[in-house]
């Protein structure tokens, strides 16, 4: 009879052999799996691929978007900014022809003032009508397109004796 050799653990030499087989075993599977997935993940690359370019279209959209917004928001506000010009413009001048001054001197400096130019001017001594011209600074779109760079806006003012 042979007799089997005990390591310290109390395991024989065929425990152990047995044992690392075992492991062998498990670590081929996995790497069985893992190439497995490889390919799967091969497939799955022309996927994403696609995912990639719509992706690159989306985001090149929402660029030109959020452009197109900074264009309209860049007109709204020179907009605005014109109509307190050209109201303010009116207002000065109407004041103006009240203590029967001429009243254009006056309606350019405040239509200066605001960032915008003087372009038209009439009164009748109790109705004064001014326009104000401005540029506007395209961010983008307004100058690839080459859209009307400049705005006009008219007011008017009214002398109420009461």
């Amino acid at each position: 009879m042979v007799q089997e050799r005990l390591y310290r653990d109390g395991k024989t030499l065929d425990q152990y052999t047995g044992v690392v087989e075992g492991t062998l075993q498990e670590k081929q599977g996995r790497i069985e799996k893992t190439s497995a997935s490889a390919e799967k993940a091969g497939q799955r690359g022309t996927e994403e691929g696609n995912i990639s370019v719509a992706m690159l279209f989306l985001f090149t959209l929402a660029i030109f978007s959020i452009l197109l917004l900074a264009d309209l928001g860049v007109l709204l506000a020179t907009k605005e900014e014109l109509k307190a010009a050209a109201d303010a413009a009116s207002l000065a001048a109407a004041q103006e022809i009240f203590f029967l001054r001429d009243g254009r001197g006056v309606a350019q400096e405040y239509a200066r003032r605001n960032g915008a130019r003087l372009i038209g001017y009439s009164s009748d001594g109790q109705k004064v009508v001014v326009s104000v011209e401005k540029e506007v600074n395209y961010v983008f779109w307004g100058k690839l397109l080459s859209l009307p760079s400049t705005l006009e806006v008219t007011s008017a003012a009214e002398i109420r004796e009461e």
